[in-house]
């Protein structure tokens, strides 16, 4: 069984109880309506057809449905990076002919339901007739719907959620401690295909436990010199568990998403609070380069790696506090190949544990690279990342 939820939100106009009635013609009943299954996400592509909308317990004639993807628009809350909130919940914005001789400003007790098997409706509002600025055109046919822009394609596809392979498209992210101490940096890379045809035009949308949808836009001209576009976020987040959808089209239309769950949270071990394990590679030009993504630069002679440790509060540092950091198989009852005991120097306020290994003999496959947090001989924690060489 499929739970379909509808939450109708009206659109109100108050009249006097005196004023003349009106011809139905000449007003409306509004309501935005959000139709969510049981997993709490958006049903979409529903028509007039899939809709009955009763006002005072008496079925009345729709006269338009309007699917808006972004829903009603938020204020507050965009900060920097992102462009836009809006809520999770896309909804279908319901028109409908009230019974003749209704007053505007005349309520109505309404009920929505959604004709599709197996569902069950929950919908019970108050509606309130309003004057049309002009008669709306009934639903176009479901068999021939108006083209969507590619914008409004993205955007649906960060509503909703849905993965779309049109486009292949890998997304890793890492975590550390933002400049406000109360937030966290979640580092977000995207690579495509470089077959994808330029410029391509991206979107990624960052969901929250409340269902809240921050996004930000980015253009792409060109791919890298090695054939891959690739797109890089540093996201502030408050501490929590998020949902990260992405979607990208390139010049013919083509479109990709996916969508992954986030916990935006850092490890604690003992009084201490650690980073991602982050990887780089050197970079002549630009300094390390981040990796977040698993596969190493074909040209990649060394990879770095670095740990942030945090203090909690106003805790004391871990006395003979070290980090061994390791790189080897990704089975950890095997020993590593190379280890590297580090004590963590500080730097900006943040104690930074780092190791750099070289590559030239460690074969093409799936590796792990590993840091343990130690108070003299005492285990902290552990966190791990993997690295593939091909």
């Amino acid at each position: 069984m499929r739970t379909v939820l509808v939450i109708a939100c009206l659109m109100v106009s108050r009249g006097s109880a005196g004023e003349a009635r009106q011809p139905a013609s000449s007003i409306a009943v509004t309501i935005d309506v959000a139709v969510l299954d049981r997993n709490g996400r958006s049903v979409t592509g529903l028509a007039a057809a899939d809709f009955v909308v009763e006002l005072d317990r008496r079925v009345q004639p729709i006269l338009v449905v309007t699917y808006l993807p972004g829903g009603a628009p938020m204020t507050g809350g965009v900060g920097p990076l992102f462009d836009a909130v809006t809520p999770a919940t896309p909804i279908y914005r319901i028109v409908v002919q009230p019974p003749e001789d209704s007053r505007a400003g005349q309520e109505f007790g309404a009920q929505i339901k959604v004709l599709r098997p197996e569902t069950r409706i929950q919908a019970d509002a108050r509606a309130v007739a309003a004057p049309l600025a002009g008669r709306p055109s009934r639903t176009p046919s479901p068999t021939a719907p108006a083209a969507a822009s590619t914008e409004e394609r993205l955007r649906n596809a960060i509503a909703t959620g849905r993965p779309s392979p049109g486009l292949a498209i890998a997304m890793a992210t890492r975590l550390r401690r933002a400049s406000d101490p109360g937030q966290v940096s979640l580092d977000v890379q995207i690579e495509i295909p470089g077959a994808a045809k330029a410029p391509l035009t991206a979107l990624l949308g960052v969901v929250d436990s409340h269902g809240a949808i921050r996004t930000a836009a980015r253009s792409i001209d060109a791919a890298a010199l090695e054939g891959t576009y690739r797109i890089d976020f540093s996201l502030p987040l408050e501490p929590g568990a998020y949902k990260l959808r992405f979607a990208a089209a390139d010049v013919g239309g083509t479109i990709g998403a996916i969508e992954s769950p986030v916990k935006a949270e850092l490890v604690p071990m003992g009084s201490l609070l650690v980073s991602s394990l982050l990887r780089w590679v050197p970079d002549p030009n630009n300094g390390p380069r981040p990796l977040i993504l698993d596969v190493l630069p074909a040209d990649a002679g060394t990879i770095g790696a670095s740990l942030e440790l945090y203090a909690i509060g106003a805790a004391q540092v871990p006395a003979d506090l070290l980090v061994k950091i390791t790189l080897g198989p990704q089975d950890s009852a095997r020993p590593s190949w190379i280890e590297r005991i580090v004590t963590p120097e500080v730097r900006n306020g943040v104690l930074i544990a780092e190791a750099e290994f070289p590559l030239a003999r460690i074969a093409s496959g799936t590796h792990a690279l590993r840091a343990v947090v130690m108070s003299g001989a005492t285990v902290l924690g552990t966190t791990s990342a993997a690295v593939i060489k091909r």
